[in-house]
């Protein structure tokens, strides 16, 4: 039962503070008026830096924190790598688009659902990995 308490402070303090911005930019939109969906909202790329923060701090703990005896270390950093490195795709994508066409809205949209994506992902690969090495 322990486990799953540290499982769910680790989500709280990693997760769900760093992306409370996101709901507040909605509401802060919508008490001046602005109708924005999700989509807009999560179309620029911000959810990437989350992602490549998270990794990041994982990959230090689990090269410095984790014991030395778990065979699955080596996978692990590079599945937290491969979703550092789909983070920071998309973030340059998202920020190129911009440049390139700002009125197509169906872009916008694919770049959100990549981004969410990306954040669901990393989220669940690095708390799996914690659980597992023991490190929440």
């Amino acid at each position: 039962m322990s486990e799953y308490l540290d499982l769910l402070q680790w989500l709280f303090y990693n997760s769900l503070i760093p992306l409370m911005p996101i709901p507040l930019v909605w509401l802060g939109a919508w008490i001046i008026g602005m109708d924005r969906d999700w989509l807009s909202i999560l179309s620029n790329g911000q959810l990437c830096f989350y992602c490549t923060t998270m990794s990041a701090a994982a990959i230090r703990d689990i090269t410095t924190k984790a014991p030395e005896s778990s065979q699955f270390i080596g996978i692990l950093i590079g599945g937290i790598i491969f979703c550092m490195i789909l983070a920071t795709f998309a973030y340059g994508v998202a920020a190129t688009v911009r440049q390139i066409d700002d009125n197509e809205l169906s872009t916008g949209h694919r770049l959100a659902w990549t981004s969410i994506f990306a954040a669901i992902s990393t989220t669940i690969l690095v708390a799996s990995s914690r659980k597992v090495l023991g490190l929440l």
